[in-house]
């Protein structure tokens, strides 16, 4: 209703501007717009997002918001880079002495990691991906390089058709120590990494398509491609069974 906002706003918002920007960027421009302004006030002062009434910032509806806005902003939305940045930054310091993260961030105010509650593997991914979602936005990801499988150029239809030279990019060090954000990642992707299966007894479909989310955005930062990744394989296997 108009006028009101609800709990699972920034859920409903991301979804549907990762949805407009997949079917018609073109022709739903004016919605997507509308949609992004309606996520950015809903952005807490710390850069995260969550629950209304609460200060706490939430990884499970973050990483929602985060995609959404990536999708908006190459669709040819106006998406303020400090939108991303503030987010990025929040992630940082919610992260867990591990390098995990838990459900609703205890934010130190400062870059010194504090302990987090309810940490989860779906929320690992969420965190860890939404830094490569926002690292990828603010002009993070490698380039002009061919990425190859097996050292062979990379099928045309596996090659991402937003072509990012287009789109004027962001000195990434003004809003983002890349050092900080590079650390935060490596220590996300080996929590991840130590992983000894996918089968988990909360959140399992959730928690397989956020892996996939963290695995493509770190590929596409990263520069490389993998043709039979473990965490792929693993999942089918899971969804068979």
């Amino acid at each position: 209703a108009a006028g009101k906002v609800s709990e699972s706003e920034n859920y409903s918002l991301g979804i549907a501007l990762i949805f407009l920007c997949e079917v018609n960027p073109p022709a739903h421009m004016s919605t997507i717009q509308l949609y992004v302004d309606a996520l950015l006030k809903l952005q807490k002062r710390h850069g995260g997002w969550g629950y209304i009434g609460s200060t706490l910032g939430d990884i499970s509806q973050l990483q929602y918001a985060v995609l959404g806005l990536w999708s908006a902003k190459n669709a040819g939305a106006n998406v303020p880079d400090q939108a991303m940045a503030d987010v990025v930054n929040y992630v940082i310091r919610v992260q867990d002495p591990t390098g995990a993260w838990g459900y609703q961030g205890r934010d130190p105010g400062n870059y010194t990691r504090t302990q987090q509650s309810t940490i989860r593997p779906s929320l690992c991914a969420a965190g860890c991906g939404s830094l490569y979602v926002g690292a990828d936005f603010l002009g993070m990801s490698k380039k002009g390089e061919v990425r190859t499988i097996n050292g062979k150029p990379m099928p045309p239809a596996l090659i991402p058709v937003v072509n990012r030279e287009d789109r004027p990019g962001v000195r990434l060090a003004e809003n983002v120590d890349v050092g900080r954000l590079k650390q935060a990642m490596e220590d996300g992707n080996r929590y991840i990494d130590n992983f000894n299966t996918l089968e988990t007894d909360q959140y399992q479909l959730y928690f397989i398509y956020g892996l996939e989310r963290w695995a493509s955005f770190r590929e596409k930062v990263e520069g490389f491609y993998e043709e039979e990744p473990d965490w792929y394989n693993d999942g089918v296997e899971l969804l068979q069974a």
